[in-house]
């Protein structure tokens, strides 16, 4: 039985899924909203004043500042925050939050957004709190609910978002300006939710495995010696920038390895899903050599895994789960695959051109033009989850 069914041009919601009403499309709703309007502009406005396209202005810091923070908060923040909500009972076989339970998290986490940007450093402290608040009630969600589900997806799953949500807790009181802390707070917060959230569309899409009790011990033991050597690499100095690539690049080939994800990948087949899933993995990889091999250029790394890796697969994600609940893709199948493909470019032309000295306006027509067709028509769909009555138009 699906989550909506036809009758009269609307979808109704089962009596079977009552206890199950989605959460998440509000959260990423917010996070739509946000970066459409907010965040990818100044992002590029910032990347056009650091080019010399446009003169800078005496508000830069202040606008790359609002940048950081609705970037990190609410477009990576509360997506993954939704994606977390919505698959982690699923991931780790326990019972789901009631709505009313986490439901005031975005709002509290956007006013803490807000206060954050005002300048007056006892508002803004009041915005960090507000913000960590969020997100240590969501690790404290996300625990609970590991704990009532399978004891042993507790290693493997449960401490990913454990230490992916207390890092996002911290990241308000760390400085985001410095590209290098920055990164760690998207590969130790963000992308470390998205790889445990991830493993339902692995496991229930793909088809591929489940972590064994051995598997998903190295994998866990992995993942958290990627995160100290890296957070010892960028807060206490020490020269451990290889050793965290090394983690890093093991972090990812044994969630590759241990999942089986190949293998599920090439019987699947061509689809959207797949390819965000293979750039994912290649754009993290890319990063973790380029830490081995070479001294970091962190602004470009950042924006190579936000970009790359992380974006992707908010784009595939997003797409799909809305159009799952709606009961409509926001895009076709087709378009979704086109669009995930086109917007490589994006951190192609951020990243690498940064790296290799390559800059174009291009850039910023194309990341403009990708992004804010995506967010146009998934914010439609989100509409459709919140109004599930209303009839297509």
């Amino acid at each position: 039985m699906g989550l909506f069914k036809r009758k009269e041009s609307s979808y109704k919601i089962s009596s079977m899924q009552r206890t199950r009403i989605p959460v998440f499309h509000r959260f990423w709703g917010a996070a739509i909203l946000a970066s459409l309007f907010i965040g990818f502009p100044l992002g590029s406005w910032v990347w056009s004043v650091l080019n010399g396209i446009v003169d800078n202005t005496m508000l830069y810091d202040e606008l790359r500042a609002i940048h950081l923070t609705v970037q990190v908060f609410v477009f990576f923040g509360l997506f993954v925050a939704g994606f977390a909500l919505q698959s982690g009972a699923h991931v780790l076989g326990g019972s789901p939050p009631k709505s009313e339970q986490v439901i005031w998290i975005y709002p509290l986490i956007l006013l803490g957004v807000l206060l954050r940007v005002i300048p007056s450093a006892n508002i803004q402290i009041a915005g960090n709190v507000l913000i960590t608040a969020g997100n240590l009630w969501l690790l404290f969600v996300m625990l609970r609910t590991a704990l009532g589900g399978d004891k042993t997806r507790l290693v493997p799953i449960a401490s990913l978002f454990v230490i992916g949500f207390l890092v996002l807790a911290t990241a308000p009181w760390l400085d985001l300006s410095d590209a290098s802390q920055g990164f760690f707070v998207l590969w130790s917060g963000i992308f470390l939710i998205v790889l445990a959230a991830g493993q339902q569309l692995i496991a229930n899409v793909l088809s591929a495995k489940r972590f064994n009790r051995l598997g998903g011990m190295l994998f866990a033991l992995t993942t958290l010696a990627s995160v100290v050597a890296l957070g010892l690499t960028v807060f206490a100095g020490l020269n451990l920038l290889q050793v965290a690539g090394i983690l890093m690049a093991l972090t990812v080939v044994s969630y590759i390895g241990f999942l089986g994800v190949i293998p599920a990948l090439i019987k699947t087949g061509f689809t959207s899903l797949v390819i965000a899933f293979v750039f994912n993995f290649f754009w993290a990889l890319v990063i973790a050599f380029s830490l081995i091999f070479a001294d970091p250029a962190w602004d470009a790394i950042v924006h190579i895994l936000a970009l790359g890796s992380i974006t992707t697969m908010i784009i595939a994600v997003g797409a799909r789960v809305l159009g799952f609940f709606s009961g409509k893709g926001a895009l076709s199948e087709g378009a979704l695959t086109i669009l995930i493909i086109g917007w490589q470019l994006v951190p192609l032309f951020r990243g690498g051109g940064q790296i290799l000295d390559f800059r174009s306006v291009f850039f910023i027509f194309w990341l403009e033009l990708l992004f804010s067709l995506w967010a146009i028509l998934c914010f439609r769909r989100v509409l459709k989850v919140m109004n599930p009555d209303k009839a297509e138009e």
